[in-house]
């Protein structure tokens, strides 16, 4: 039987570059080695098979940042020989996932088909973006013709599914649910143990300061990866709660803290002892299954307990955030309202929410805080059925009836449209008049409130929002173009504000700094082009670096689609997609096409 169907050679010359070498690990404790995650993949085995039931490649993602899944998509392109992702369509049906959740745990179950010419991927992961990557990795595999190409981290890739392939288990694969030896972390990239790691204590703040962060991504990715095993050792145990002890480990749990807005407080006087845990009371909103989280705990016997990037949970039960907010509506409406995606628009749920707001009022008293049972903000019982009574009359303020109407979304992008395309008809930029100019900077200048969302430079969560169209590009790509004519030479927003561009490059040359530490760049494809709208001085850094040693540096971008031929559908939020084209159009200043920008003098 043939498994692995090879498309006769295209010629292409086209080779796959490594990835700069990454610095060396920092950490407490005893002098680490000096690490890359260059040429690290999944352990043997055990994220990688042939399906006998369709001859299909299974690939499992289970940690999306790692080296070999972030640069997924770029080998696919290249062993494809496609410039997008645009070919690659998730086919998922109820009948798949059920029939996965004989080897898989749930949080893995969620399996897509993706199919390509004569091959196909079964392509398993927590999200769409996780199945996305594990199917690039497997189309690449299956489409290579010469392993000799390849780097020795894909070409494992390639020898394991050409040489050393195996059947998918027909019976559940155990090691997911593994407390004692904890096998579940080993397709983790990073999250391995080490007697370099050996943890002294207490843990402060002055050591966690010279730590390697995590993403909040890759929280997830381990908070998932270790849920199966926790859920089931409540079942099977009885006990109101259990946790896995990672103080003396050797795995690099102080990376989860070192990220985290509230580091300082979590820390307090010094942590001497970390662990993830479960508590049956304290249920996950979105799922209502034990919640999985980290617990801290302090030399002043003191707690402190955290799910993601955002807040610690003490903070949760403290402050209430607009997203609280929003949860607690959804929760009240048991996930499920009438006509919700009604004319096919996005934020229908929170238009349904400020009505309610406007018609009803709020107070403080009609939310509930955090409490045993499900771990959010609620609505209190009175105020829960007088939403669901208004869901079922859904009478709207006559005020908010006549704003919908002046406020006609579609006409807007007609308008933006007819902006951009007539601005693409002429070779300058100075078609718009200066009046026209200064009325675009004054629309924009009061909408900055709205647009710093899409800036991974001033939002670190716009990584995440937009997760399904980052990827990794390389610097020489020729796709890629500034927006600008002129950048100013220091930076503006972030980490890196008030510092010149020149410190960057001397931090990037000397491997003081990494490409992968700095925020992703926002750019709209446009005329077959990638126009950078926000992060020019960043792109502008890479671009010194790539002309003065060579160093062809890969770097994080989203890329939004642009209005001309295929609407842009990557930002849900209908205003804040309108305000994108309308700062697009503000930018794009460039008279050479976007090749090259000088330094403002």
């Amino acid at each position: 039987v043939s498994f692995m169907p090879i498309h006769p050679s295209d010629g292409s010359s086209r080779i796959p570059r490594a990835r700069p070498v990454r610095a060396p690990r920092r950490c407490f404790g005893a002098a680490p080695a000096v690490r890359t995650r260059e040429g690290w993949t999944p352990a043997l085995g055990s994220w990688l098979w042939w399906c006998r039931q369709d001859q299909s490649l299974v690939v499992l993602c289970e940690d999306r940042g790692a080296s070999l899944f972030a640069s997924s998509k770029t080998m696919f392109q290249w062993a494809a020989d496609v410039e997008n992702l645009s070919n690659l369509q998730e086919e998922q049906t109820k009948e798949l996932t059920r029939w996965l959740k004989q080897f898989f745990p749930e949080e893995y179950s969620y399996g897509g088909l993706f199919k390509l010419d004569s091959h196909k991927v079964l392509a398993l992961g927590g999200t769409v973006e996780h199945r996305k990557r594990a199917a690039c990795v497997g189309f690449m595999a299956l489409l290579c013709q010469d392993p000799s190409k390849l780097s020795p981290q894909w070409r494992r890739v390639w020898d394991e599914v050409h040489e050393n392939w195996q059947w998918l288990p027909e019976k559940r694969l155990t090691h997911f649910y593994d407390l004692e030896s904890q096998d579940f972390w080993r397709n983790i990239e990073g999250w391995h143990p080490e007697i370099s790691r050996s943890f002294q204590g207490p843990l402060t703040i002055a050591e966690l300061r010279r730590c390697e962060a995590i993403t909040s991504s890759g929280l997830e990715d381990i908070l998932r990866c270790c849920q199966p095993a926790l859920h089931a050792k409540l079942r099977r145990s009885g006990n109101e709660d259990v946790e896995i002890d990672l103080t003396h480990s050797g795995r690099p749990w102080y990376q989860l803290i070192a990220n985290h807005p509230e580091m300082e407080e979590i820390v307090g006087p010094g942590i001497e002892r970390f662990s993830i845990a479960a508590r049956l009371n304290k249920l996950d909103p979105y799922h209502q299954a034990p919640e999985v989280f980290c617990v801290a705990e302090r030399t002043d016997q003191s707690t402190s307990m955290f799910s993601d990037l955002k807040q610690t949970h003490e903070m949760l039960q403290k402050r209430r955030t607009e997203k609280d907010e929003t949860l607690a509506f959804r929760l009240a409406a048991g996930w499920q309202v009438r006509q919700r995606w009604e004319a096919c628009l996005p934020n229908v749920f929170v238009n349904l929410i400020e009505e309610f707001k406007q018609c009803r009022g709020l107070r403080e008293e009609d939310f509930r805080r955090p409490a045993p049972g499900i771990h959010a903000w609620t609505l209190q019982a009175e105020s829960r059925r007088a939403f669901r009574a208004w869901l079922e009359e859904r009478r709207p303020c006559s005020e908010l009836k006549e704003l919908r109407r002046s406020a006609n979304t579609p006409d807007l992008q007609q308008a933006v449209d007819k902006a951009i395309s007539r601005n693409a008809a002429t070779d300058s930029p100075d078609a718009c008049t200066p009046l026209q100019k200064l009325l675009l900077k004054d629309i924009l200048k009061g909408e900055l409130h709205s647009l710093w969302r899409l800036d991974p430079s001033r939002n670190p969560e716009a990584e995440r929002d937009y997760a399904e169209c980052l990827d990794w590009y390389y610097t020489s790509d020729p796709r890629i173009r500034f927006s600008h004519d002129e950048v100013s030479d220091v930076f503006l927003h972030g980490a890196h504000r008030g510092q010149p561009v020149e410190a960057t490059v001397q931090q990037l040359l000397c491997r003081e700094a990494s490409s992968y530490e700095i925020p992703a760049l926002v750019a709209m494809e446009w005329s077959g082009k990638l126009y950078i709208i926000c992060g020019n001085r960043r792109f502008k850094a890479f671009k010194q670096c790539y002309e003065r040693t060579g160093w062809d540096a890969m770097f994080k971008m989203i890329v939004h689609t642009g209005p001309s031929s295929h609407p842009c559908r990557t930002i849900p939020d209908q205003t804040l997609r309108m305000l994108f084209f309308l700062k697009a159009l503000q930018a794009m200043n460039t008279t050479c096409e976007g090749r090259n920008a000088r330094f403002r003098l």
